[in-house]
């Protein structure tokens, strides 16, 4: 007689009922699983992406920063500086550029240069500058609407022992003199005691 099969009946009966009883459970824990793997496939490259367009913002950032602390540095270096000018130096700077044409300064300046070198200042012509004469000497000189220029015309004298060395001279100190010159033209004769130059000098309009 044959032995009856109930054992694997019943435990195919409580597969199922497990099953059954755990099937939200199951389901939910496949659910997780499907969302975690579709998160590292596809959300992993993005939150990488998002990461290295962070990193690219801060140093960005960092950048701008030092450049905003050299600015400022800067900055401070040219207040400090303009701190340290003092009036003797702002008064150079005005008889180098001065407000005005100053022609009694520059009289004064111009006569006392030919006496330091044994000239005597027999004629002086100053004169505005013509704008087509102005656009010409434009190289010569840092250009700016607002400095004039004029031209001056100066006629020396010299006595016997005056020669080509004092003009020389006179050359020189109108180089170093403080108010800016710039030599057009020289004009003279061998065995002769006479000079004419030709100059351009520089003004701000008052």
């Amino acid at each position: 007689m044959a032995k009856p099969l109930s054992q694997p009946t019943k435990e195919k009966i409580d597969l199922k009922v497990l099953f059954s009883r755990f099937y939200l459970t199951i389901t939910a824990v496949l659910i997780a699983v499907i969302l975690a793997s579709g998160g590292y496939f596809f959300l992993w490259p993005k939150y990488q992406e998002v990461r290295a367009n962070s990193s690219r913002v801060y140093e960005a950032l960092l950048k701008e920063e030092a450049k905003r602390a050299d600015y400022e540095k800067t900055l401070k270096d040219l207040i400090a500086g303009y701190k340290k000018i003092n009036k003797q130096e702002i008064n150079k700077l005005k008889i180098l550029l001065p407000a005005g044409k100053d022609f009694s300064g520059l009289f004064a300046q111009l006569q006392g240069l030919a006496e330091e070198n044994n000239f005597l200042l027999s004629g002086l012509t100053i004169s505005e500058l013509p704008d087509a004469a102005a656009a010409a000497a434009e190289q010569k000189k840092p250009a700016s609407s607002a400095v004039k220029k004029l031209s001056i015309s100066v006629n020396l004298m010299g006595g016997k022992t005056t020669g080509y060395e004092n003009l020389k001279s006179f050359l020189s100190s109108l180089e170093q003199n403080l108010r800016l010159f710039d030599v057009e033209a020289v004009y003279f004769t061998p065995q002769s005691s006479k000079y004419s130059l030709t100059l351009l000098t520089y003004y701000l309009p008052e």
